[in-house]
């Protein structure tokens, strides 16, 4: 079954887009024969669909904006407050579901 937002671990490569570097470098590992734990990565189209139906991208874009680089104190402060964008969003059902489906 293929799933749009998840992707087997054994179905990467470096030459998969949308994926961490991470989980590329566990799929070569996978296909050179060393045992990984069995496992799936939720793909960057998945996260860009997640800013978008939560409307995040041009408030994080504004607290970007709005950094000064030179204050740890402004970095901190946008961090911990994209930070809370995103862990306050909700996940799409087209998502969540692929997430489940791809858990099961």
């Amino acid at each position: 079954m293929i799933f749009l937002y998840t992707l087997k671990l054994e179905n990467i490569d470096r030459n998969t887009r949308n994926v961490g570097n991470k989980a590329a470098l566990l799929g070569e590992v996978i296909s050179a024969g060393i045992p990984v734990p069995q496992g799936f990565v939720i793909t960057g189209k998945a996260f860009e669909k997640f800013l978008q139906s939560n409307k995040l991208i041009k408030k994080i874009e504004s607290i970007l904006s709005d950094i000064n680089y030179s204050d740890y104190h402004s970095v901190s402060r946008a961090s911990d407050e994209i930070y809370a964008l995103i862990n306050n969003g909700k996940f799409p059902e087209a998502i969540e579901k692929d997430i489940e489906k791809e858990y099961e």
